[in-house]
């Protein structure tokens, strides 16, 4: 997911496929050239609303040319493409293609997992054209696949591997989130505290500014800086699985890592209640049906084991992330993979953060991965 603002869940790491450029020395699954026809997405009012412009000018010239029929649905409505992906027959298409930002991927991603044939439909590949705000799936397809990511040329790019007759697809990993009221699937990470306020509050931003409105929110946020109250709790991985050799981080030691396929990390708001509904009980005992192996990780209704970590703090800042990137400017965390088998936790606490300023250059750094580098991110 672009980020799960909730104040309170539980994240567990399912699969599913991206596209990406055969060429490229990877172990993928190929896609026949021959017959295909795309599902395709396009919000209208995402980033600088510039989706469908983009895709009558760029990417639908190369469909035709290459021979390649869709289906068109321009979103009209939040949860537009999630509705309809949770009955739409999709026996018709080979591949589903996202003209947007992370957050229309989130939505198509959630209504294919809460199809009854959810597991045939999670094997459908996706293609995404980054023309929202936050485009860090594809960002992070890109730096996996080891493609510069020139601003100039992103798009045009993207296009070009849709439609490519050497097409093929790579898998991505999911991770389940659970709320008091609500379950999700995810796929790119979990923020709580400073960077979902500056998502949540640039929005108003979001046709005037494009991507740039995080900076903006950045700016606002961090001179006028919150705190929260609050607890996580996390299993680490397992001791004798080493963190990545790509990994730059300073602070590897404090990365939550998984056991086998899985991590769950608990964020508590400290007055967040620990229920579930019904409704959200049965989702959740679909994920753990179509995972046995997770039942041995607690819902918020159970308690924490005594092998978690457990930290009660004032915190600034908390994102768990299963991707490279959070945005398209740099990669968050260089170590992770696409099919990665563990969630990065990383976190501020307001105790470790001396001023203000530093949490914004911290942030700014982001671009050039040097954020890691700050002792107080942990």
């Amino acid at each position: 997911m672009g980020c799960c603002k909730s104040k309170s869940s539980v994240v567990e790491p399912l699969r599913y496929k991206v596209f990406a450029d055969r060429e490229l020395d990877i172990e993928r699954d190929s896609m026949e050239q021959s017959k295909r026809c795309y599902l395709i997405f396009v919000n209208p009012h995402s980033g600088p609303g510039k989706s469908l412009q983009v895709f009558r000018r760029i990417l639908e010239p190369k469909l035709k040319a290459a021979g390649i029929s869709y289906e068109l649905v321009i979103t009209e409505r939040a949860n537009h493409a999630r509705a309809m992906m949770r009955t739409r027959n999709l026996d018709e298409f080979s591949a589903i293609v996202i003209l947007s930002g992370d957050g229309l991927v989130f939505e198509v991603v959630n209504g294919m997992f809460e199809r009854p044939d959810r597991d045939k439909a999670l094997r459908k590949p996706l293609g995404v054209v980054p023309s929202g705000s936050g485009n860090a799936l594809i960002a992070s397809v890109f730096r996996h696949c080891n493609i510069p990511i020139d601003k100039k040329s992103f798009i045009e790019r993207s296009c070009e591997m849709i439609a490519s007759p050497h097409l093929s697809v790579l898998p991505v990993n999911l991770f389940h989130v659970e709320t008091p009221t609500e379950h999700f699937a995810g796929f790119l990470s979990v923020g709580w505290a400073l960077m979902s306020d500056i998502d949540i509050e640039s929005e108003k931003w979001r046709k005037a500014l494009g991507h740039a409105r995080f900076t903006a929110g950045a700016v606002v946020r961090c001179f006028h800086l919150r705190t929260y109250k609050g607890r996580v709790s996390y299993l680490p991985a397992n001791a004798k699985k080493a963190i990545p050799e790509s990994s730059t981080s300073p602070n590897d030691v404090s990365l939550t890592k998984s056991t086998q396929q899985s991590t769950t990390v608990i964020v508590d708001d400290e007055n967040s209640v620990r229920a579930k509904t019904s409704e959200t009980t049965d989702w959740g005992a679909a994920w753990r049906k179509r995972y046995p192996e997770e039942g041995e990780f607690p819902s918020l209704s159970d308690p924490v084991p005594s092998s978690w970590t457990v930290m009660n703090e004032d915190f600034v800042l908390i994102h768990a992330i299963t991707m490279s990137h959070i945005g398209s400017d740099g990669p968050y965390m260089p170590c992770a993979q696409l099919d990665d088998d563990r969630i990065y936790l990383t976190y501020v606490t307001k105790r470790e953060l001396s001023n203000r300023v530093s949490m914004l250059k911290c942030l700014a750094d982001i671009e050039t991965s040097k954020h890691l580098n700050y002792d107080f991110l942990k």
